[in-house]
């Protein structure tokens, strides 16, 4: 986004979310493509890092999206739980999901 601290209005805003809308149906968030792909290390510290808002979603449905791939989907949700979205992948090829099954691409 180019914010040079990103995470006080992100944090804020999730904070708001989840205290004024109990039932808020789920969190979908735009992951940092590097971190995803392995070209950044994951560092709980790093202003671009997700964590604090997994953190104050606590175990509500949390959708992440931005460069997955199989590998690095697998292991998002084994560490973290939630759910991993593969729009622009599905997008360009609709038969991912049966490459994922059958192990041929990702």
């Amino acid at each position: 986004m180019g914010m040079k601290d990103p995470l006080p209005t992100f944090t804020a805003f999730v904070e708001r979310i989840r205290d004024t809308h109990p039932n808020f149906g789920h969190l979908h968030v735009i992951e940092d493509w590097q971190r995803t792909t392995g070209t950044n290390p994951n560092d709980e510290n790093d202003t671009h890092s997700n964590e604090p808002l997994r953190k104050i979603w606590g175990n509500r449905p949390y959708i992440a999206a931005g460069g997955f791939d199989r590998a690095s989907a697998n292991s998002t949700v084994q560490k973290h739980g939630g759910l991993i979205a593969f729009g622009r992948h599905f997008i360009a090829n609709v038969s991912t999901i049966f490459h994922f099954d059958h192990r041929i691409w990702f």
